[in-house]
């Protein structure tokens, strides 16, 4: 239990609600979907080492870049609290395509190094995005 600055004794989740609501009432602007996209195209890509317009092809373009747009997909719907459609429209793909990302990454997250990377590229966009974004804040 920590206290607010009304010296009220606040609970881990009304904490984090009282962080959001601060948030709220500061004239941070919040990211817009391009700018939200182009930090998840880059993080993702740097972290699995691929080009950050090849996310953003229409097509498959082969197994490493179909996971590394799956994660990105992963990370707009678990990091940044997006929706499956918000996070399809982000994408311009369909919210089962989002569903099935999610899918995806969660079955490899078994592997540690995988989940290790994954946590640490949750963290970077929650930090970067959760700055301007208020539903990235956990």
């Amino acid at each position: 239990m920590t206290t607010c600055q009304s010296g009220i004794f606040l609970s881990t989740r009304r904490q984090r609600d009282f962080r959001v609501n601060e948030l709220k009432k500061s004239n941070t602007p919040a990211l817009t979907d391009p700018e939200l996209r182009e930090l998840l195209d880059v993080t993702v890509a740097g972290g699995f080492d691929v080009d950050e317009t090849q996310l953003r092809q229409p097509n498959r373009c082969g197994a490493r870049i179909a996971l590394a747009r799956q994660v990105a997909m992963y990370l707009s719907h678990v990091a940044c609290g997006l929706t499956k459609a918000e996070a399809g429209r982000l994408f311009a793909r369909d919210r089962t395509t989002v569903h099935h990302a999610c899918i995806v990454v969660e079955q490899r997250r078994d592997d540690r190094a995988f989940d290790q990377a994954i946590d640490h590229l949750e963290r970077v966009v929650k930090i970067v995005a959760g700055t301007r974004r208020r539903s990235c804040i956990n």
